[in-house]
């Protein structure tokens, strides 16, 4: 038996779910502690850390997708509109299979009326 992948996570390696249970996962409930009490500059700095941490452990396109992803998020909740778009772009490049779930993430809510956001789906319909 392959002990690197599992049926049940997507064929995905195991060490990339427990980087998703273990360490992503722990920086979302930080970010969100940091958000309700107003220091948003904390939150971008636990995103960007976590996005230095992660990048480096492989370099597949559809890993520095989610982990930019996560970044771009990041920014947009703490009021960095053009560094959220600019990441989200890169994103989706890298990882297309993330552009319906960006059309619906409420993470992603702030950026929804801004042109370049709307650019970035400008060859399929547009986001709700």
């Amino acid at each position: 038996m392959d002990t690197q992948l599992l049926h049940s996570q997507n064929d995905r390696p195991l060490w990339r779910q427990i980087a998703g249970t273990g360490y992503t996962h722990s920086i979302l409930h930080l970010a969100q502690y940091h958000t309700e009490r107003g220091n948003v500059q904390r939150v971008a700095e636990y995103w960007q850390e976590a996005a230095d941490r992660l990048m480096p452990l492989d370099d597949a396109p559809d890993w520095q997708g989610t982990n930019r992803y996560n970044l771009a998020c990041g920014y947009a909740l703490t009021g960095q509109p053009e560094r959220a778009v600019a990441e989200l772009r890169e994103s989706l490049r890298l990882n297309p299979g993330l552009t319906e779930w960006s059309r619906q993430d409420s993470d992603l809510a702030s950026l929804r009326d801004r042109p370049d956001y709307r650019a970035l789906y400008a060859d399929t319909a547009a986001p709700e």
